[in-house]
């Protein structure tokens, strides 16, 4: 990919064109190439990683944390990703940022959780009109609201969680949209 084989001299070595080759692919998000004469060549790529799904009715795309769209999938590929549910606007272009605030929000709360947060989460709906709302995959609906104060509602949110898990209650709704009065509705 970064075309290094069609170079036999290390002291031409392009450097600065190969990792531009090698950023073509959205995949990866940097490259560092470097040379160390006699006979080294170094590289160091950082790859992008699937954040969340991005769901256009259907036509389905990997989101990485910054809310760089990289490439297109199908909605049974990676089950275990968040999907945020993008309505009837229309599909973005790969290699594109999200461009809805709205959807952009929601990647931002995601990016912002703990990894065994995300877990516990099936869907983000940032169209309900309460904010951004998750559906858990414990049957019940979390009212998030807006990207202010993440660390704090994520930290209620996760103690919340484990009390549920913990005591086997049955919930309707968690609501955090105000991290220092959290709503329980039981079922």
């Amino acid at each position: 990919m970064s075309g290094i084989a069609a170079y036999k001299n290390l002291i031409t070595l392009p450097v600065k064109r190969l990792a531009a080759n090698l950023e073509r692919n959205l995949w990866i998000r940097d490259v560092k190439v470097g040379r160390h004469l006699l006979h080294t060549v170094n590289m160091v790529v950082e790859e992008r990683s699937p954040l969340a799904m991005l769901d256009y009715n259907g036509a389905c795309f990997l989101v990485d944390e910054r809310g760089f769209i990289f490439t297109g999938t199908t909605a049974d590929q990676l089950p275990e990703l968040l999907r945020i549910y993008c309505g009837d606007l229309a599909a973005p272009k790969i290699g594109e940022t999200v461009k809805d605030k709205k959807i952009s929000e929601s990647v931002k709360i995601v990016a912002s959780m703990p990894q065994a947060l995300r877990a516990s989460l099936s869907l983000a709906n940032p169209f309900d009109g309460r904010g951004v709302v998750f559906a858990s995959k414990g049957g019940f609906a979390i009212v998030y609201g807006s990207a202010e104060e993440t660390a704090r509602k994520n930290e209620v949110l996760q103690a919340v969680l484990l009390d549920i898990a913990n005591n086997g209650r049955r919930i309707a709704y968690v609501d955090v949209k105000v991290p220092d009065a959290p709503v329980i509705k039981p079922k």
